[in-house]
């Protein structure tokens, strides 16, 4: 198990101005906001993929990982606390951020209400 992140990954979907839409294998902003808020163990999913990559099966990828630390400074930006230890050991070491949605409407809000181009 890898010790927690100190600042999320350039492409974390929980990042302010993250790729619009992008939530990984998540339906949406909104999915993903409720699996991390649900108090289980939520992965950085750059590490996932690339234990994945150095051939470790999925459910080890996910083991090794360290906690995802944009998931985890969005709890903290949301007054939320996990009941997940590796979750909350994760929170402890990132912090609050401003560079991080400050919370699930906020990310929903990003990744699920892709504007139109036709009317920008």
């Amino acid at each position: 198990m890898k010790p927690p992140l100190k600042t999320p990954c350039d492409d974390c979907p929980f990042r302010k101005g993250s790729l619009r839409g992008y939530t990984g294998p998540h339906g949406s902003g909104a999915e993903l906001a409720s699996i991390v808020f649900g108090d289980g163990f939520y992965p950085c999913h750059t590490a996932v993929n690339a234990e994945r990559a150095r051939g470790k099966a999925t459910d080890k990828a996910f083991d090794n990982a360290p906690p995802c630390a944009g998931a985890c400074s969005m709890a903290n930006n949301s007054a939320k606390l996990s009941r997940c230890a590796r979750m909350r050991e994760g929170q402890d070491a990132v912090g609050k951020r401003e560079d991080v949605f400050k919370n699930p409407g906020e990310m929903e809000a990003w990744h699920d209400e892709i504007p139109d181009p036709r009317t920008d």
